[in-house]
């Protein structure tokens, strides 16, 4: 009778931690959103980004994590 009560305690536990990994994910999502739409708008951009010294490392960001279109399909490269 053990080996059944110890398989729905060890699925809860799963469950649990997929509904902590959801929320943090989600939470996660919203705040590089937010730095996205921030950086998108050349008002809103932090002076830094725009200094010599960051070009290497945003081209690297820009190709590791491309804009993608949904609508059309397409892959574009843009920062």
């Amino acid at each position: 009778m053990d080996v059944p009560y110890t398989v729905e305690v060890a699925l809860m536990k799963v469950a649990e931690k997929l509904i902590i990994l959801n929320d943090r994910a989600v939470g996660m999502l919203t705040r590089l959103y937010n730095i996205k739409k921030a950086c998108g708008d050349p008002k809103s951009k932090p002076q830094f980004f725009s200094e010599k010294s960051m070009e290497a490392c945003i081209k690297h960001i820009v190709r590791k994590f491309p804009t993608i279109d949904t609508r059309s399909n397409n892959v574009t490269f843009c920062f």
